[in-house]
């Protein structure tokens, strides 16, 4: 059997330069910024530049939700390859439906901070037919906001950056997680006060009641 050494980060992003930023994005759902904040520093320490660097790993990251997405709605909800795909993040399905039937755009925005979710989501949102256009639009911008600001801190504060982020690596999954639960919760509470304010000014004027549920 012959062993096949993979190439270091350090190793492509000398080989390749901001264009590793791209591949090492594409593949990256961990959950944690670490892994694409680890890419801009070692392209940074190869010479590479700041907007070509983290650019081509917003592309990536991009790409690969898109391609998630896609894989999801081409196979359909009952499909062997969907199946496969999902077995290993089996705890997290149910949790990951339930989301995304009830706060699609939240879910798809913010749950790539949650390990796992970041594959979980494209794929069960084209497996439900979200709407193409709504789905690439959140992904699309939730990738930007999950790479621009953390791709930039790496490349700027260099080793320093992956010191602190594999020291508080665990503080920030759990708050990743708590930070997800209050948006949602605020989503939720916001919208569960907008239909009761409907249905009080619908009852004001004469007309029939509305269902705040």
């Amino acid at each position: 059997m012959i062993a096949v050494e993979l190439p270091t980060v350090q190793e492509l992003a000398h080989t390749l330069g901001p264009f590793a930023a791209f591949v090492i994005a594409t593949f990256d759902r961990s959950g944690l910024p670490l892994i694409v904040g680890s890419v801009c520093v070692a392209v940074g320490a190869a010479g590479g530049h700041l907007v070509p660097t983290v650019s081509c790993a917003s592309a990536g990251m991009i790409v690969g939700d898109l391609v998630l997405y896609e894989v999801g709605r081409r196979g359909g909800p009952r499909s062997e390859l969907l199946r496969r795909l999902l077995r290993p993040l089996l705890p997290l399905r149910a949790t990951a439906r339930a989301l995304l039937r009830r706060y699609p755009v939240m879910a798809l925005a913010f749950g790539r901070y949650v390990a796992g979710a970041g594959i979980l989501l494209p794929l069960l949102a084209g497996a439900a037919k979200i709407e193409r256009r709504r789905a690439w639009a959140v992904l699309i911008l939730g990738s930007l906001a999950y790479v621009i600001p953390w791709g930039t801190a790496a490349f700027l504060l260099g080793q320093s950056f992956i010191e602190t982020m594999q020291s508080m690596s665990s503080h920030i999954a759990w708050g990743a997680v708590a930070g997800l639960v209050i948006v949602i919760a605020v989503f939720a509470y916001i919208r569960v006060r907008r239909r009761a304010r409907k249905a009080s000014n619908g009852l004001a004027n004469g007309g029939p009641p509305i269902n705040p549920s």
